[in-house]
């Protein structure tokens, strides 16, 4: 367990942290207001983004200058090449990287009804939900952590490998999760429920938004969600709440496990409330 907390090697050499998850384009509508219906043709515009949320963590990290990388199946495809090219601009590690023949995924960003983002996934056979448990890496002594998050978490075959992944490296590295719900890949509350709950039992530091605890237990205090959470194996669960700010309930977290992942802990709290999000 010694080094458990800590991105540094022996001889000061950086650890690398590794980040497993969905990487897609975010399709931003824009309209053409009055222009929208020109020569009898109706138009719209789209902005392309590089997205996901676990592929912005890993790039998150190497801006605040540490080591990343990326585990994920990503596609062959124009838009999967320029994924690869984005992340190697940004210093994090592919080697990890799968490629699929599989398209990649396209989530259409759009206005919702309460002025918020709306999210449209198509991403049904696409590359980043192929992985499976064949695909798993045997990782080197230079992991010292693996992220796991968002829809990822519950689509097949990808779901299961990284739950086999995560299993397997508890206890043998820092488990971070952010589950990021998106219930518009996935709607069955129930689904994300034991999904959530499996990967939290093998994780150490776990963040949500309220708004995502809002869905899965409507009506139950977050505390007590928290609390349960821990008691099933998470170390320290992060509650965030947009301009409400970051709860840590602490009733229940181990002193000695506090101790030893502390200042670690407050490293990865500077990533934009936690975990950078889709």
């Amino acid at each position: 367990m010694r080094g458990l907390f800590t991105n540094r090697q022996g001889r000061g050499e950086e650890r690398m942290f590794l980040v497993c998850g969905e990487a897609l384009w975010d399709l931003f509508v824009s309209d053409y207001g009055a222009d929208a219906d020109v020569g009898g043709m109706a138009r719209i515009g789209f902005d392309g983004r590089i997205g996901g949320s676990p592929f912005n963590v890993a790039i998150g990290i190497s801006r605040l200058g540490h080591r990343s990388g990326f585990f994920s199946g990503i596609s062959s495809d124009p838009l999967g090449r320029r994924l690869i090219h984005a992340l190697e601009r940004e210093n994090v590690d592919t080697a990890h990287v799968i490629s699929f023949p599989n398209p990649t995924t396209l989530s259409l960003v759009d206005v919702g009804p309460d002025g918020g983002p709306a999210y449209t996934f198509y991403g049904t056979g696409a590359a980043d939900r192929a992985l499976n448990s064949g695909d798993l890496p045997d990782l080197a002594e230079d992991v010292w952590g693996i992220h796991f998050g968002s829809y990822s978490l519950v689509v097949e075959p990808v779901g299961s490998a990284l739950l086999e992944l995560a299993e397997r490296e508890a206890g043998r590295r820092l488990i971070t999760l952010d589950p990021n719900v998106r219930f518009t890949v996935e709607s069955d509350r129930d689904v994300w429920c034991r999904c959530i709950e499996a990967f939290v039992s093998h994780s150490d530091v776990v963040k949500v938004r309220e708004e995502d605890l809002e869905f899965l237990y409507p009506g139950e205090c977050f505390v007590a969600v928290a609390a349960r959470w821990r008691a099933t194996g998470a170390g320290i669960v992060v509650v965030t709440g947009g301009r409400a700010g970051v709860c840590v309930p602490m009733a229940a977290v181990s002193r000695s496990r506090w101790r030893r992942g502390r200042s670690r802990l407050l490293t990865l709290s500077a990533r934009a409330t936690v975990f950078r999000q889709h």
